[in-house]
């Protein structure tokens, strides 16, 4: 079994403009933006229900081409996840492992007292750590003409009763291409790291049947 795919254009339908965007495969999307990335922000976020444990929460800036292979190509991150909740896990995964070593040599020097690197690094690197795009104006407006994805096993939940699934199954058919972040959340830790775990248990299993978490 391959280790990244690449979804069948008959299944993952792009239509206007977008149907045009190509498909690397999914290492070199993340090697493009390893390469082109810049810290924009980076935090220590408080859990909050557990508030002795925190997280690490750094934004990303790329190319809005680069961003949107990510998110919306059929050998993107999402696509990953459409194959198998296991291989978009180790996409997940794969991420990370690329980007925490250019956020070391990008943070270099300028670390925060609060937020020592080591700290940075095991919450970044933790089982629960996940990347995903930022959820900009694209979402906020989500407006109908930038719905330009079509996946069957993500339209259908539309039709739900459920109005959480519904509206990320919705959410799932945006192909923003103007979006430039990436965020990268780390596990919660407590100052002493600590893990405290998965606060997000479906995050997987709704990647693979809405298509949006």
């Amino acid at each position: 079994m391959p280790r990244f795919v690449r979804v069948s254009r008959l299944v993952w339908r792009l239509n206007g403009e977008m149907s045009k965007l190509p498909s690397p495969g999914y290492e070199r999307i993340l090697k493009r933006l390893a390469n082109e990335a810049t810290v924009a922000a980076h935090r220590r976020e408080r859990a909050k229900r557990r508030r002795k444990y925190y997280r690490s929460h750094v934004v990303l800036q790329c190319s809005a081409e680069g961003i949107s292979l990510f998110h919306n190509a059929r050998s993107g991150y999402r696509a990953q996840y459409y194959s198998s909740s296991t291989r978009g896990e180790l996409a997940n995964r794969f991420a990370l492992t690329l980007l925490v070593p250019r956020i070391r040599e990008l943070l270099k020097g300028t670390e925060k007292p609060a937020c020592p690197w080591w700290w940075m690094e095991k919450s970044l690197l933790d089982p629960a750590a996940k990347i995903w795009i930022h959820q900009g104006r694209w979402l906020r407006v989500a407006s109908r003409r930038d719905r330009n994805l079509t996946v069957m096993r993500w339209l259908r939940p539309q039709n739900t009763r459920n109005d959480n699934r519904k509206k990320k199954a919705r959410w799932s058919m945006l192909t923003p291409a103007c979006e430039t972040r990436l965020e990268l959340m780390g596990g919660f830790l407590s100052l002493t790291g600590v893990p405290l775990g998965s606060l997000k248990k479906t995050r997987s299993r709704d990647l693979y049947e809405l298509g949006f978490t």
